[in-house]
């Protein structure tokens, strides 16, 4: 088993996540506490590369449908065991090599970037229509899975057209615009009908920009945040 209150404390009050983040991990390390047969106890007897090695290699869920993002709670849970150990309060955690503490620190930015995601997901989720005038989510509420991954959102828009919606925190990385392509392509082989493709991020490259305008049929939206002030009570 994983120090399951340990880790919500850690995870809630020093890494500051928000509610629905916490239940995102936990629901995360719970399957990946069973699939393993016990996160802890592999720590502990195989240590962190040998587990490293396993989430690499396994088709076990979630790994086998979140595969980056099961990696990025396992790099978060690792490094919660390893910060414990450092400050005497957990000794038996078998110590890493220098190579697997890079691994392990990099994944923080990683870890950073799932957190914004799912976090905006639950946002745009809330407010679709100020995405585009009549736009209504069609998954009810979850990612649906295709051939080539999961989407974020699977939409209908004002036209009843289907709308593939992909949404990445901050700027848009390389490979968001193939991805996305990807899930279009399944959507429109299994309705038959042709579907729209949007990518929403923070801000978009000159050349994922260029690739988009050569596809003809993707759209693209940038998104800002904005602050909110209330009277504390």
């Amino acid at each position: 088993m994983y120090d399951k209150a340990g880790f919500n404390d850690y995870f809630a009050n020093v890494v500051g996540a928000s509610k629905n983040a916490c239940d995102t991990y936990r629901s995360f390390l719970n399957r990946i506490d069973q699939a393993i047969g016990g996160l802890d106890e592999a720590l502990l007897s195989q240590g962190m590369e040998a587990v490293a090695q396993w989430a690499r290699d396994t088709d076990k869920e979630p790994f086998a449908t979140y595969r980056s993002h099961a990696r990025s709670v396992l790099k978060r849970y690792s490094l919660y065991r390893l910060e414990k150990a450092s400050d005497g309060v957990d000794d038996d955690t078998v110590q890493p090599t220098a190579d697997v503490v890079t691994e392990l620190a990099d994944a923080i930015v990683a870890d950073a970037n799932f957190l914004r995601e799912r976090e905006m997901q639950t946002q745009v989720r809330q407010q679709l229509a100020a995405l585009e005038a009549g736009l209504v989510a069609i998954d009810g509420g979850t990612e649906v899975s295709v051939a080539t991954g999961r989407i974020d959102i699977l939409a209908r828009d004002a036209q009843g057209r289907t709308v593939v919606i992909e949404l990445k925190a901050g700027k848009c990385p390389a490979g968001a615009l193939e991805q996305l392509l990807a899930y279009a392509y399944d959507i429109e082989q299994e309705h038959g009908t042709p579907v729209r493709a949007m990518l929403v991020a923070g801000s978009f490259p000159d050349r994922i920009r260029a690739a988009a305008r050569r596809a003809g049929d993707v759209e693209l939206r940038t998104y800002a945040y904005s602050l909110q002030f209330a009277t504390p009570g």
